[in-house]
């Protein structure tokens, strides 16, 4: 009967465990040069989708504007459902086939905040008003909110109004303070 010789330990092959921890060490180098940037640009890539959707509509609503010689309402009914205070773009013309959703958004989806100077009475009072719309413009005027990268709004437009207008600027680094907003007349 042929039996094989055993291998001695010269012969055997593989890695060590040095050679091993060297490759898991230049790997995770690697990684911690490229995941910042990878992050970085998600997040640009954030705001050019913000800010591409408050450019579509602001289109829809000088399109509704057009046809209807004013802007959407902002109707006290809506002050708790942001879904409604846009719906006009999509019902009964269709200005847009759907609503943007808000890409800063927190947990449950929700579109971008709207305000028109086309307010009720009751609306008239409340702060973001006197805020974003001087005496002699009231008429015709409105305002788009996005949360922006830090992912809430400086300007508390979701409860009326209140806070300072706090613009997002890139040049204090990509996720730095700051709404992404834009306004018609």
């Amino acid at each position: 009967m042929f039996t094989t010789p055993l291998k001695s330990k010269e012969s055997w092959s593989g890695f060590t465990l040095i050679e091993l921890l060297i490759v898991i060490a230049i790997v995770l180098t690697l990684i911690s040069i490229a995941l910042p940037n990878f992050l970085e640009a998600r997040m640009r890539a954030k705001v050019v989708r913000a800010e591409a959707d408050l450019r579509s509509l602001a289109t829809a609503l000088e399109s509704y504007r057009m046809d209807f010689k004013e802007y959407p309402p902002t109707p006290m009914e809506s002050l708790g459902n942001r879904f409604f205070r846009l719906s006009f773009l999509t019902t009964p013309v269709s200005y847009m086939h759907s609503i943007p959703l808000e890409i800063f958004g927190k947990e449950e989806p929700e579109p971008y905040a709207y305000w028109s100077a086309n307010l009720n009475d009751a609306m008239k009072y409340s702060p973001i008003y006197y805020f974003l719309f001087e005496e002699k413009d009231k008429e015709g005027r409105w305002a788009l909110f996005s949360r922006g990268p830090d992912y809430d709004y400086e300007a508390a437009v979701e409860e009326g109004g209140g806070g300072l207008l706090m613009y997002y600027n890139p040049t204090n680094g990509s996720s730095s303070n700051g709404d992404l907003m834009r306004f018609g007349i």
